[in-house]
C-alpha cells in the first residue's frame, strides 16, 4: 500500500476517539477473521502444537487473536494523529521502579518482550515518555507501508536500527540507553538460535539479548503490555 493510502486512513482515524477505532478495529479484525480467512491455517496449526489439551477452546482463541490484531492496527493508525502527551496517556505502568533502577546502573537495559498487546503501542509510549529507546526492527515488504510504519514509529522518538546492525546497538547500549527486543521469532542456528522448549515443544529461540548483556553488561528486564477493559493499556 501506498504511504499516502495509509496517511489518509490514518487521517480518518484520528477522527475517531480511541474508543470508537477500537470498535471499528474489532469489526475488520473479525472480518478479516471469518472472511479473509488470511493465515487462518496457520493458527490453528500453532494452537494445536501449543494447547493440544484445550481443542474445543481454539476457535474462540484464534477469533479474539485476530480481533486484537485488528484493534491494534487501528490504534497504530490514530497513534499516528497523535500527540506524545496523548499516546502516553493512553499506557499506565506497574514496576517501573524495576526498570529506573536497571538505568540508574549506567550499563545500558535490554527490555525484552513479544508480540503480545500492542507492541508497537508499549515503544511508542516509553520513547513519548523521553526514555532514550531504539528498537530493533525488520522491514515490511510494501515499501510504502514499511515507510509508514517506520516514520510513525519514529515520530513518537524511537530509534530504530535494522537487523544485522551489532556494532550500533552495542554503542547505544554502552552508552546508557535502552534496547528493545522481540524475542519470540524464531531464530535458526546461522542467525545465533538455539533449541530451546517452549510450551512442551522445540523451538528456535534468539540468543541475542544474553550476548548483547554479556557483551555490554546492560540489565535485561522483561517487559509486557495488556490491554485494559477501559481501553487503555497496562505496562508491566
Amino acid at each position: 500500500m501506498s504511504t499516502g493510502l495509509l496517511k489518509g486512513v490514518a487521517f480518518i482515524a484520528g477522527l475517531l476517539s480511541w474508543q470508537g477505532a477500537q470498535r471499528i478495529g474489532a469489526f475488520l479484525g473479525l472480518v478479516w477473521f471469518h472472511l479473509v480467512r488470511i493465515r487462518r491455517s496457520t493458527v490453528f496449526d500453532n494452537l494445536r502444537l501449543a494447547l493440544p489439551d484445550r481443542i474445543s477452546d481454539h476457535f474462540s482463541i484464534a477469533r479474539q487473536a485476530y480481533r486484537h490484531f485488528g484493534m491494534t492496527a487501528m490504534e497504530f493508525f490514530r497513534m499516528n494523529r497523535m500527540s506524545a502527551g496523548e499516546i502516553r496517556g493512553r499506557v499506565h505502568t506497574t514496576g517501573l521502579d524495576h526498570f529506573q533502577r536497571a538505568l540508574d546502573r549506567g550499563r545500558g537495559v535490554i527490555v525484552i518482550t513479544a508480540h503480545f498487546g500492542n507492541f508497537d503501542l508499549l515503544a511508542c509510549s516509553q520513547a513519548a515518555r523521553g526514555v532514550p529507546l531504539a528498537i530493533v526492527s525488520k522491514e515490511l515488504h510494501g515499501q510504502g507501508s514499511n515507510r509508514f510504519w517506520m516514520e510513525t514509529r519514529q515520530a513518537a522518538g524511537l530509534t530504530i536500527f535494522k537487523e544485522g546492525a551489532a556494532r550500533q546497538v552495542l554503542k547505544w547500549l554502552k552508552s546508557g540507553k535502552v534496547l528493545g527486543l522481540t524475542v519470540d521469532q524464531r531464530a535458526l542456528p546461522q542467525e545465533g538460535g538455539i533449541l530451546a522448549p517452549f510450551m512442551g515443544v522445540p523451538a528456535w529461540t534468539h540468543t541475542a539479548p544474553a550476548l548483547l548483556a554479556l557483551r555490554s553488561g546492560a540489565a535485561v528486564v522483561p517487559v509486557r503490555i495488556v490491554r485494559r477493559e477501559d481501553g487503555d493499556h497496562q505496562l508491566i
